[in-house]
């Protein structure tokens, strides 16, 4: 047996016969998740992956978002019996990939960029204009579907195009592109943070690529620098726009990814670039300027800095930005590993978080309050996930033991990547000093469990105060906020290699932040 697994067949792991209809079901699950960025089966451990390919239901694809015929190509490829599955030639003539070869043949170029008032081609998810009139539009969208005159690549200082999506760039524009890219590099060496380059778009519909380098997170010990570095690499963008003469650009996230500058802060970095090159009144040539990515987070912070400015002209400050004056408390760098965010909010609200953390009890019911608003708010997907980690009652007569971490994905619906159910429950007979010991065991496994997830990049985890309850008194909360704060303290201490970037303790009252807050700043000042 050899592959990836989560690309492989049923009957590959039930140890049948390899055919190619193994190969039209590994395809199926590759069109699957470039289609939903997401696997169709994935789990943390393998037992679970097998299972759930084996035995699991194909989760169903949003049909408002999909054509039929491509809905029912995918059940039809990722049936479990092979012998329904459309063999390679059956594929071929769907009417999908004759629509699609018929386009290929086409030799002309299309004018893929519209006046203002034209049609984007996109649905326009936020729209704002600087008070000097250039229009700024944020939307989901594909970097190579665009309708604009040129395009922002996130770019390494060697032009590498390698990984996100610099990659996926590269990949459209071809060989040309690369050519540029490598004669830049030869005669001017590596790009500087901040600065950028020109070529030409290749195979792109786009008049150019700018390729802009922007700061990386922890190669920065003062962040304001970073910060700083960031906000300068937006307007740099813009005078490079201006003076090609473009009038509409879009640009991905940039040091949002692998560069680990955390979104909220980029976000806000977008909007302070874009307003200084604005007030420079010189927007020449330039008319819009697009923020695109295929996810809404960093779109929603953009959206909701440019809320707040409306409000408090000092907020996108670099000073205010890092200290979090919005309410949120920033230790940064804690115990030289990780920054710790302590701050009261909806925890369903906030954005650009990879893992959120629930409590379960024994039997995994999801009768909590955040785990029956997770439910809610989540897809038939996570739901169906979340059923399968409810322990069979004919196996077993107590549920699951405390301290016991399960993982689910966010599914389509939820912000979050993924969702870290941790069971603990108070259980009748526990002394206070027993069960802030469970509640001391599960936050490390917790912790143990998001920093060995598999990721491209360094994580981030949103911890609301687990194992308050409905009503504690206030030396409880104290009590549990204390053990929360020994617990991540004592982990970040002990564990050589962490990969948690930033751990968000998210509260439902103000009394709770206010403990944690002092607590955590007592820790740092008595080190």
């Amino acid at each position: 047996m050899c592959g990836t697994p989560s690309y492989m067949s049923p009957e590959i792991f039930q140890c049948k016969p390899y055919d190619t209809k193994s190969d039209i079901w590994s395809m199926g699950v590759v069109v699957y998740e470039m289609t939903t960025l997401e696997k169709p089966f994935d789990a943390m451990f393998m037992q679970q992956l097998i299972v759930q390919i084996v035995h699991g239901k194909l989760p169903p694809m949003p049909k408002d978002k999909y054509s039929k015929q491509l809905c029912s190509l995918l059940e039809k490829m990722l049936c479990k019996d092979p012998s329904t599955r459309p063999s390679a030639d059956d594929i071929l003539k769907n009417p999908l990939f004759i629509t699609f070869k018929q386009n290929k043949t086409r030799k002309h170029k299309t004018k893929y960029y519209e006046t203002q008032t034209g049609n984007t081609d996109a649905k326009i998810k936020y729209q704002f204009s600087t008070d000097e009139g250039l229009v700024i539009k944020l939307y989901k969208k594909h970097i190579a579907r665009l309708n604009v005159d040129a395009i922002v690549n996130a770019a390494n200082h060697r032009l590498a195009n390698v990984g996100g999506v610099a990659d996926v760039i590269a990949k459209a524009a071809g060989h040309k592109m690369a050519q540029e890219c490598n004669h830049i590099i030869t005669q001017q060496g590596q790009i500087l943070d901040g600065y950028n380059v020109v070529t030409s778009a290749g195979n792109l519909p786009y008049q150019a690529v700018i390729h802009a380098v922007g700061p990386r997170w922890h190669e920065h010990k003062n962040k304001a620098d970073c910060l700083k570095i960031l906000k300068v690499t937006i307007s740099n963008i813009l005078d490079t726009a201006r003076s090609k003469n473009f009038k509409c650009v879009a640009m991905p996230p940039i040091s949002s990814g692998v560069c680990g500058v955390p979104k909220s802060m980029c976000a806000a970095m977008y909007l302070r670039g874009i307003c200084e090159f604005s007030k420079q009144g010189q927007l020449g040539s330039m008319k819009e300027f697009h923020i695109i990515d295929i996810h809404d987070d960093i779109l929603d912070m953009i959206n909701d800095w440019h809320s707040k400015l409306k409000n408090n002209p000092r907020c996108l400050d670099v000073d205010a930005v890092l200290s979090g004056s919005d309410g949120v408390n920033i230790l940064r760098n804690y115990r030289g590993k990780t920054d710790i965010h302590i701050y009261t909010k909806d925890i369903l609200k906030i954005r650009g978080i990879d893992v959120i953390v629930v409590s379960e009890d024994s039997w995994v019911k999801g009768e909590g309050g955040l785990s029956r608003a997770l439910l809610t708010a989540g897809c038939d997907k996570y739901r169906q996930e979340h059923r399968h980690l409810q322990p069979q009652s004919n196996n077993s007569t107590t549920g699951l033991s405390r301290t016991v971490v399960l993982v689910t994905s966010g599914g389509h619906k939820l912000p979050f990547k993924h969702v870290v159910h941790a069971v603990l429950r108070r259980e009748k007979g526990d002394t206070e000093e027993v069960y802030q010991t469970t509640l001391w065991s599960t936050i490390d496994n917790v912790l143990s469990t998001v920093n060995t997830m598999k990721t491209t990049k360094d994580i981030t985890v949103a911890i609301p105060m687990i194992g308050l309850g409905a009503k504690p008194s206030d030396e409880i909360m104290k009590k549990c906020c204390w053990t929360l704060k020994e617990s991540i303290t004592k982990f970040l201490e002990m564990w050589p290699s962490i990969h948690i970037s930033e751990i968000h303790l998210v509260n439902n009252f103000d009394t709770t932040t206010r403990v944690l807050q002092q607590m955590f700043h007592n820790t740092k000042s008595s080190r």
